[in-house]
């Protein structure tokens, strides 16, 4: 195994307990996509707090954009990174 390899496995353990986190507090929204079931709003906290996750992790021009259906979608850009 590279070092390349053993070093990018330690990170994305050390990531793990967060993405647990994150995941966990992701789908405690209640966000169907159908406000006879559930008022809308929920569906806007929760692409909110994508588009906050998305920006906390460096990704760029992230904005939320309501389509047609009411339904959110999320949209980024990839941090630079210098080579």
């Amino acid at each position: 195994m590279t070092e390349d390899v053993t070093t990018l496995r330690g990170k994305v353990s050390g990531l793990m307990g967060q993405a647990k986190t994150d995941l966990a507090q992701l789908v405690s929204f209640r966000s169907v996509a159908d406000p006879r079931q559930f008022p809308p709003e929920g569906c806007e906290r929760t692409a909110q707090w994508v588009a906050d996750a998305f920006a906390a992790a460096g990704l760029t021009e992230v904005g939320l954009h309501e389509t047609p259906a009411r339904r959110w979608s999320r949209r980024w850009r990839p941090p630079t990174v210098a080579t």
